[in-house]
């Protein structure tokens, strides 16, 4: 009972780290961070000059919310806005393919995106709530 409750919180971890992987691997986000940090720059020198380290910069900027630019508010609640769908994303792919893993994927073991390409390498068999909803990527089975 224990390692199949094991397996099953697994799994969802892994889910979780392969969705924000994908999330945070696009080049629109990288081209978004680039703008971000053009628009927060003057901000961020202005309230957080001394502050070392990027959590520590983004909870500087937090800290300072009032007095930020337009733009980099505007920036910041876009940023926000991605993380909330993310999350909601990653709920929802780890719900529709939770089975399918257990089922298709139990011998894989968990890291750099094997469960993922199992899912994919599966497809055809997949149930139509984890086939919807699986992100859309090149599948090494294929």
């Amino acid at each position: 009972m224990r390692t199949k409750r094991f397996q099953q919180v697994a799994w969802m971890a892994l889910l979780g780290l392969i969705v924000g992987g994908l999330v945070w691997s696009t080049p629109a986000l990288a081209q978004e961070k680039g703008q971000q940090k053009g628009a927060c720059a003057e901000d961020e020198q202005k309230f957080c000059a001394d502050v070392k380290g990027a959590k520590a910069r983004t909870q500087c900027l937090k800290d300072h919310e009032a007095e930020l630019s337009q733009g980099c508010k505007d920036l910041r609640a876009r940023a926000t806005q991605r993380a909330k769908d993310a999350e909601k994303k990653q709920a929802q792919l780890e719900e529709a393919c939770k089975g399918d893993a257990t089922t298709l994927c139990k011998d894989v073991k968990p890291g750099r995106g094997a469960l993922m390409q199992c899912l994919r390498s599966h497809e055809a068999d997949l149930s139509a709530a984890c086939k919807d909803i699986l992100p859309k990527g090149k599948s090494k089975a294929s």
